[in-house]
C-alpha cells in the first residue's frame, strides 16, 4: 500500500466539489486504492456531522459497557483527545486487549479520516517489539477505534530502575527498541512520540521484552498515551516536548523523517543511562516559544558529566545502575557520551541515519569495537582494538588500514576475539608501539625521505606487508591479524596472489596458536578461498569454504557472522562455476543467515541481494534483476541514506543492466543523475566513479558516438592506471573498450597496438585461466572481428575454449560467449557450415537466443537476430 498516493488522492477529493469527487476516483487505475479513499471520505463525512452537532463540548461520558464486540473492563488512561480502555474479547478467542477510542468531537475535520488511514498503516507492522494491532472498527456514533495487543508492562525507564539493571542490560533492551522502530521505518511509519510511557516492558518466560505502543497515533490524531504527563499539543507543537526533535519543535516546513525518531531515542538512551533527561523543557519553559528556544539552542550536557554532578539525585540514579556515581561517570565517559550526543545532534544530517545505525554503534561498544560516533584519534582506536584482543598491537593494523583503504578497517571491525585481561597495562604499551610503528611506516612519505618520489597507498601497503615479520616477530597473533587485514585490501584491489600470500601467512601462525574455531583462523581460511576463486582455483576454494562452514556451523552457530559470510562466498563460488541453480539456493541461505547475523539495515544482506540481481541478469531474468536491484537500492536508502556509496554503486549496476538490455533511455536518465553524485560522494578518481564513467562511454559507443566514447574510455583507463598501474584488470578492460572505439573509427593500427599490449599484460599479470583474462579475451575477439581480423579472432577463441570449458563448465555464460563469438566469425568469413556448428554447440551449452541478453549481442544481430538463429539451429538438428 502506498500511503503517499492514498493521501494525495484523498486530499484532492476533499478540495474538489462533492459532485466532482467520483470522476477523480474513476481516473485512478487502482481499484483497491479507490475503495480505500471512498472509505476515508465516508469517515470524513461522519466526523463533520459530529462536529456540526456540537459534540466537541460534550463532557466525559460514563465508562461504556461495550465498544463494538469488546466488553470494557476499565479505563487505562486518557489524554486531551483520546481514551484507552482495557477490554475483553470473548469470541472467537478470549483475550484482553487495549482498545483506543477517539473522544467525541476531537480533532479537525480530517481527524477521523486520518485515523482510518493510520490504522490501516499500523496493520502492516509485525515485530516482537511492537504491540500488534488486532482489530479495528467504529462505534454506533461513528467514532473509530482499534484494538491492540494488551501489554501488561511498565515504562522501560521504570522497569530498569526497579530491577536495578546495569548499563549493559539497559543497552541490550534499548537495542531491541531500536529494532522495533527500524521495522516501522522500513514500512514508511515514523512514530514521532517515542518516550518511556510508549515503550512498555513485560516479561515472557522470565525475560524482559520491550513493546512499543501508540505507533503513528501522535502523527494521526495526537491521541495521548497511557500516562498523564506533559504530552499535549502546545500551540502548534505536536509530540512530547522533552523528547521532541528540533525539527518538530521549530515546525519545519520539511517533513520529519526517520532521524526525528533517532533524536527521541537519543533522549530515551540519555535517561536510561543517567536517570535524567538532557532538557527539562516543561519545568523551565512555560510557553511554547520558550520550549522551542530551549530545544533549539541549549546543548545537552554529556551523560558522564550529568552522572558526576554530585547531587543526591545522581547518587540514587547511580545506585539504581549498580554503581557509585564516580564509577558510573567513568562507565559512560567516551563511547556512550559520543553515541548519545550523536543521536542528539540538532542538525539531523549529523545524527545517525536510522535506529539501526544507532543500535549498531551500541553493539560495537558492547563488543569493544571502535564506534562510529567516536573521534578518529589514534589512541582511541588503539585502545578499542586492545580490548578486543588478548595481545599487543593489533590496533596498528586498524590505523594503517584506515590510512590506506576502508577495506582494512571493515576487516578488523568484523573480527571477534576474546577480551584482553589487563586492559590498562596493555593499552599503555600498545599506544607506544602504535606510534613507533606508524612513524616508521609513514616515514617514507616524508619528502626528505622519498627524495620527491610519489608514494602511493599501494606502495605503503606493500611496505607494511613486507615489514610485518621484522616489526612484530614476537607477537604472532597480532601479526596474523595484520596479515588478514592486508589480505582483505589486496582482495579489494584484485591482487589475488598477494592476497593469498597474506592469508597463507595468517593461516600458518593461527594454526600454531589458536583453536580450529577461532574467528581469525576461520577468517584466514575464508580469505584464502576468496583469493583462490580470483585465481580460478575453484576446487581449492570449495574445499576451504566447506571447512569454514562445517566448523562455524558446529562451533559458532548458523547465525554467526563467520558462517553467514562463508555462505555468501559459497554462492559466489557456485556462480563462478556456472552452477546457477546451486548459486540461487545458496544465496537464499546466505541472505537469511546474514539477516540474522547483521540485521536488515546492514550492508551485508544487501550485498547478497545484489549478487542475486546479477544472477538474474546472467540467466536472462531481467525483470527479476531490475526488481531485485530496486529492492537493494530502496533498502539501503532507508537504512543508510540517499548518498551512501553502496546506494550509488547499486544504482550504477542498475544503469548497466538497462544499457545491456537495450533500455538506453533509462540507462541515460539514471547515469545523468548518478554520476554527479558519485563524483561528489566518492570523488572523481574512485574506481566506482570511473567504472560508471566507462559505462557511459560504452553506451555512447552503442549509440554510434564513437569519438565521445573514445575520449571517456581513455579518460577512465588513464585515471585507473595512475592509481593501480597499467596492468590492473580494470585498466586493461577500458583499454580494450577504447580499442573498440578506434576500430569503429577505422583506426585499426592503433587499435591493434592496444590489443597486443593488453593480451601481453593479462598473460603476465593474471595467467590464462584467470576470469579477468577470459573476459578480456572475449572483448578482444569482438574487436578483432570488428577490424576484419577474422583468422586472428578465430584462433584466439579456439585456443581459449578448452580452458574456459574446464575452468568454468560446459554450460557457463563464458563458454556460451566463446562459442557465439566463433559462430559470428565463421559467418563473417562465409563459412556457414562451421558457423552453424558453433551455434548448435552454443545452444547445447544452454544459450537461448530468444533471451533478451542475447538479442542485443553484436554477434546475434549480425547473424540475423534470435528468431533466425533458433530456426537455423532447429533445422540443423537431426
Amino acid at each position: 500500500m502506498n500511503i503517499d498516493e492514498e493521501q494525495r488522492l484523498f486530499e484532492a477529493c476533499l478540495d474538489a466539489p462533492e459532485e466532482e469527487r467520483e470522476s477523480l476516483l474513476s481516473a485512478c487505475p487502482d481499484p483497491e486504492l479507490r475503495e480505500r479513499v471512498r472509505r476515508l471520505l465516508r469517515a470524513h463525512t461522519r466526523s463533520e456531522s459530529l462536529f456540526e452537532a456540537g459534540f466537541a463540548d460534550v463532557a466525559q461520558m460514563p465508562l461504556p459497557h461495550r465498544i463494538g464486540p469488546y466488553r470494557i473492563l476499565e479505563r487505562l488512561g486518557e489524554g486531551a483527545m483520546g481514551e484507552v480502555y482495557l477490554a475483553e474479547q470473548q469470541t472467537p478467542v478470549r483475550r484482553k486487549v487495549a482498545l483506543k477510542l477517539l473522544k467525541f468531537g476531537m480533532g479537525s475535520r480530517e481527524v477521523i479520516a486520518r485515523f482510518e488511514l493510520e490504522r490501516q498503516t499500523l496493520a502492516m507492522l509485525a515485530h516482537p517489539n511492537v504491540a500488534r494491532i488486532l482489530d479495528a472498527g467504529a462505534t454506533d456514533d461513528g467514532r473509530p477505534f482499534f484494538a491492540m495487543e494488551y501489554v501488561p508492562g511498565i515504562p522501560i525507564t521504570r522497569y530498569c530502575d526497579e530491577r536495578r539493571l546495569g548499563i549493559e542490560a539497559r543497552l541490550e533492551l534499548f537495542c531491541e527498541v531500536c529494532s522495533g522502530v527500524q521495522h516501522a521505518h522500513l514500512r514508511g511509519i515514523i512514530h514521532r512520540d517515542l518516550k518511556p510511557s510508549n515503550i512498555l516492558v513485560t516479561e515472557l518466560d522470565g525475560e524482559p521484552v520491550p513493546k512499543i505502543i501508540d505507533f503513528g497515533i501522535a502523527k494521526a490524531t495526537t491521541l495521548a498515551g497511557v500516562e498523564a504527563e506533559a504530552h499535549t499539543r502546545l500551540g502548534n507543537l505536536l509530540g512530547t516536548p522533552e523528547y521532541m526533535s528540533p525539527e518538530q519543535a521549530q515546525l519545519s516546513p520539511l517533513d520529519v523523517d526517520a532521524r526525528t525518531d533517532v533524536y527521541s531515542l537519543g533522549v530515551l538512551l540519555y535517561e536510561l543511562l543517567t536517570g535524567a533527561r538532557p532538557y527539562s523543557v516543561t519545568h523551565d519553559a512555560p510557553s511554547p516559544v520558550q520550549i522551542v528556544k530551549e530545544i533549539l539552542e541549549r546543548e545537552p550536557v554529556p551523560p558522564s558529566e550529568r552522572a558526576a554532578s554530585g547531587s543526591p539525585e545522581c547518587e540514587e540514579n547511580a545506585r539504581r545502575r549498580g554503581l557509585a556515581p564516580r564509577l558510573l561517570a567513568n562507565r559512560l565517559r567516551g563511547d556512550l557520551d559520543w553515541i548519545v550526543l550523536k543521536a542528539l545532534e540538532k542538525d539531523r544530517q549529523r545524527r545517525y541515519a536510522s535506529p539501526a545505525e544507532l543500535a549498531a554503534d551500541i553493539n560495537r561498544h558492547l563488543t569493544n569495537e571502535a564506534v562510529v560516533a567516536g573521534p578518529p584519534s589514534a589512541l582511541y582506536r588503539a585502545g578499542k582494538f586492545v580490548r578486543r584482543h588478548r595481545v599487543g598491537v593489533a590496533a596498528v593494523g586498524m590505523l594503517v588500514a584506515t590510512s590506506i583503504v576502508f577495506g582494512i578497517g571493515m576487516a578488523w571491525l568484523a573480527s571477534e576475539a576474546a577480551r584482553e585481561r589487563d586492559r590498562a597495562a596493555l593499552e599503555a604499551a600498545t599506544a607506544g608501539q602504535v606510534a613507533k610503528f606508524l612513524i616508521s611506516l609513514f616515514k617514507v612519505s616524508n619528502p626528505a625521505e622519498n627524495r620527491g618520489a610519489t608514494i602511493t597507498a599501494r606502495e605503503l601497503l606493500d611496505s607494511a606487508a613486507r615489514r610485518l615479520e621484522a616489526d612484530l616477530h614476537d607477537q604472532p597473533l597480532v601479526r596474523a591479524r595484520m596479515h588478514n587485514a592486508i589480505g582483505e585490501v589486496y582482495l579489494n584491489l584484485g591482487l589475488w596472489d598477494r592476497a593469498q600470500q597474506q592469508f597463507g601467512a595468517a593461516r600458518q601462525l593461527l594454526e600454531q596458536h589458536t583453536e580450529p574455531h577461532d574467528v581469525d583462523r576461520l577468517g584466514a581460511l575464508r580469505g584464502f578461498a576468496r583469493a583462490s576463486m580470483g585465481l580460478t582455483r575453484l576446487d581449492e576454494a570449495q574445499r576451504l569454504l566447506d571447512e569454514v562452514l562445517t566448523t562455524a556451523r558446529e562451533r559458532l552457530g548458523e547465525t554467526h557472522r563467520v558462517y553467514a559470510d562463508a555462505s555468501h562466498e559459497l554462492g559466489v563460488l557456485y556462480y563462478f562455476q556456472g552452477r546457477y541453480a546451486d548459486a540461487r539456493r545458496q544465496y537464499e541461505t546466505a541472505y537469511r543467515a546474514r539477516l540474522a547475523a547483521y540485521g536488515e539495515a546492514a550492508l551485508e544482506p544487501a550485498e547478497t541481494l545484489n549478487n542475486v540481481a546479477v544472477l538474474h541478469s546472467v540467466l536472462g531474468e531481467y525483470d527479476d534483476a531490475e526488481r531485485t536491484y530496486m529492492q537493494v537500492i530502496e533498502q539501503l536508502r532507508r537504512s543508510h541514506g540517499e548518498d551512501h556509496p553502496q546506494v550509488l554503486i547499486s544504482q550504477a549496476n542498475l544503469a548497466s543492466l538497462y544499457a545491456n538490455i537495450g533500455r538506453t533511455a533509462d540507462a541515460r536518465e539514471l547515469e545523468e543523475s548518478l554520476l554527479p553524485k558519485m563524483r561528489r560522494v566518492l570523488g572523481e578518481t574512485h574506481p566506482y566513479t570511473l567504472t560508471a564513467t566507462g559505462n557511459v562511454a560504452t553506451r555512447l559507443h552503442a549509440e554510434g558516438r564513437a569519438e565521445e566514447a573514445l575520449r571517456l574510455h581513455n579518460q577512465t583507463a588513464d585515471a585507473l592506471e595512475r592509481s593501480f598501474g597499467p596492468s590492473w584488470h580494470d585498466t586493461l578492460h577500458w583499454r580494450v573498450r577504447a580499442a573498440d572505439d578506434l576500430a569503429t573509427l577505422g583506426r585499426n593500427r592503433e587499435a591493434r597496438r592496444i590489443i597486443d599490449d593488453v593480451l601481453t599484460r593479462m598473460a603476465a599479470q593474471y595467467g590464462e585461466q584467470h576470469v579477468e583474462t577470459v573476459k578480456a579475451k572475449l572483448n578482444v575477439g569482438m574487436v578483432l572481428r570488428a577490424m576484419g581480423d577474422l583468422d586472428v579472432s578465430r584462433k584466439l577463441l579456439e585456443d581459449m575454449l578448452p580452458t574456459v570449458r574446464s575452468t568454468f563448465g560446459e554450460r557457463h555464460y563464458y563458454t556460451q560467449q566463446v562459442l557465439i563469438g566463433l559462430a559470428d566469425g565463421a559467418y563473417q568469413a562465409g563459412d556457414d557450415r562451421n558457423g552453424l556448428r558453433w551455434l548448435r554447440e552454443a545452444s547445447a551449452a544452454g544459450a537461448d537466443f530468444a533471451q533478451v541478453r542475447w538479442q542485443s549481442h553484436p554477434a546475434i544481430q549480425r547473424l540475423g537476430g534470435p528468431e533466425r538463429l533458433n530456426a537455423l539451429v532447429s533445422a540443423a538438428e537431426p
